[in-house]
């Protein structure tokens, strides 16, 4: 497994009443890769799930742990933003 850095990709991470994950790619084949090693780090049914309206991922807060874990094997630090403005309606 790599680590993609900000030429590659993004990951921005806004903390509410939930963690949204968006991240974008510069090619078909590095956003198929953070997809499925997202899903295999979040497996359980119900754990993740993809919210179509905002177009992110939807973590529950206590999962904020393995989300830093997935982030840290999968994103150079250049790569990743935390929103500090968070929606608090998440």
């Amino acid at each position: 497994m790599r680590r993609y850095g900000p030429g590659e990709a993004r990951l921005t991470v806004t903390e509410g009443r939930r963690l949204l994950v968006r991240f974008t790619a510069t090619s078909p084949a590095i956003f198929d890769d953070l997809r499925a090693s997202f899903r295999a780090h979040f497996p359980q049914h119900g754990t993740a799930y993809y919210d179509a309206q905002r177009r992110c991922w939807s973590l529950p807060l206590s999962q904020r742990r393995r989300l830093d874990d997935w982030i840290g094997s999968m994103f150079e630090p250049a790569a990743y933003d935390e929103d500090q403005a968070a929606d608090r309606s998440a």
